[in-house]
């Protein structure tokens, strides 16, 4: 099975990708691959490869583009993998700690030798706190589960209601009864602008949001507003409405046309939930690129299969 790999990959992960396959596929890609391993994937460079079978994303997440492609290929299978997840977790719950005890203000007071956020104290407990997370995929089910070893009632959202997890149509039902509100949910055609100004009013005064899903699912000015309002008492952002096109632009660009960085009560994180380029994640991500591409050598398809129509 000849696989194109799109992009920059180290040597060592080469080997890696070749030794865990064990000879089941060749990297050597070109026009002859049925497997092409990319992130974003334009109808153009699609039509580089008559052969096209699957589609491998490298990371959890589907952009518009490359669902958009794949949509237009007859027959053609889209996968992603899911190496990340425990990253992406761990970054919620620290968003929700560090936006639930205010640490940035307490930070910023005692670099100005200020003890004063000591003897008054604001933030809430989590534990006996009601949790809601809008998501039950990797991130989210860990996300609820750690909430609920540290004692909250957590109730969690999801598209299609379970046993355990009501429908995303009983999200105007729940958040009144939000203390902390964890976004996890993909962003699809469904979940772009779920939160606006209605369900961030219909959260109690003082709520947080944590949002470690995309920045999109969110309403960008009816979320400033809120923060700056003081109705929703914090924030944990790791997901923006505006990213550097490349590494040189890394330095001085705004992520939000709204001023975020003004608000005592947000916790702004560059998107760092995928721990890219950690080296523990990146033998994950070659593992898991590995277990698809010898599912796929065997003719299974359901392995990290996304559902086109539903885009995730």
């Amino acid at each position: 099975m000849i696989v194109h790999l799109k992009g920059s990959y180290e040597p060592d992960s080469i080997r890696t990708l070749e030794k865990l396959t064990e000879g089941r596929i060749d990297v050597k890609g070109g026009e002859n691959s049925t497997v092409l391993v990319a992130g974003i994937l334009t109808a153009e460079f699609a039509a580089s490869f008559p052969l096209l079978k699957h589609v491998v994303i490298p990371y959890a997440g589907v952009s518009r583009t490359t669902l958009d492609t794949v949509r237009q290929l007859s027959g053609v299978t889209l996968h992603n993998i899911h190496h990340n997840a425990a990253a992406a977790s761990e970054m919620a719950i620290t968003l929700m700690l560090a936006a639930v005890k205010q640490i940035i203000p307490a930070d910023s007071a005692m670099r100005k030798d200020d003890w004063s956020t000591r003897y008054f104290p604001s933030g809430k407990l989590v534990e006996d706190s009601s949790v809601t997370v809008l998501g039950q995929g990797a991130v989210g089910s860990r996300v609820g589960n750690i909430c609920r070893g540290m004692g909250a009632s957590v109730t969690c959202l999801k598209r299609t209601p379970s046993e355990d997890c009501r429908g995303i149509e009983d999200l105007h039902e729940i958040l009144p009864k939000t203390d902390i509100l964890c976004i996890c949910v993909p962003l699809t055609d469904e979940t772009r602008g779920l939160i606006g100004a209605r369900e961030l009013e219909l959260l109690p005064r003082g709520a947080v949001l944590v949002n470690t899903a995309r920045g999109e699912v969110v309403q960008e000015e009816p979320l400033f507003r809120s923060l700056e309002s003081g109705h929703l008492g914090g924030a944990g952002l790791d997901v923006w409405y505006n990213y550097p096109k490349s590494r040189k632009e890394s330095s001085g660009t705004n992520p939000s046309a709204f001023d975020f960085s003004s608000l005592p009560n947000v916790v702004m994180s560059p998107h760092r939930g995928g721990a890219l380029g950690m080296k523990e994640l990146e033998r994950r991500r070659i593992e898991h690129l590995a277990c698809i591409l010898n599912a796929l050598a065997e003719q299974d398809t359901s392995r990290g299969r996304v559902n086109i129509s539903r885009g995730y």
